[in-house]
């Protein structure tokens, strides 16, 4: 079982953090270049989530799960030209057209998936 949540924590480490580096060098505009602000600090997060997840936090798991899960649904989305912005400030969520089929938001999407598989695996001893 401990086996499980240490191998979801370090492919929620390394592959959570290959996609932020990814998101920031290929999926921000230039224009955009405040988003910065808020990615970059995620990397910070996922280290920190990662540690949890090592010593079985059973309950983040399976949230981070859901939420993996989520994100793999943005990432696709934005995929097909869809973006979906929902701010931290108000309750409204803002949708976008974007070009479509850019390619590192499949990337980053099947990356997701893997990553809530392996928290599933763990959290529900898949």
């Amino acid at each position: 079982m401990d086996k499980k949540f240490h191998q979801a924590a370090l492919t929620y480490a390394g592959i959570g953090i290959l996609v932020v580096l990814l998101t920031l060098l290929f999926a921000v505009p230039a224009r955009k270049a405040s988003l910065l602000l808020y990615l970059a600090p995620g990397i910070f997060f996922v280290l920190i989530f990662a540690l949890l997840i090592y010593k079985n936090f059973r309950k983040l798991t399976m949230a981070l799960c859901f939420l993996a899960g989520l994100r793999t649904v943005l990432f696709m989305l934005n995929f097909f030209g869809i973006h979906v912005e929902y701010p931290f400030l108000g309750f409204r969520v803002h949708v976008l057209m974007t070009q479509p089929f850019r390619p590192i938001f499949l990337i980053n999407s099947l990356l997701m998936v893997l990553i809530a598989y392996m928290l599933a695996r763990a959290a529900w001893d898949l």
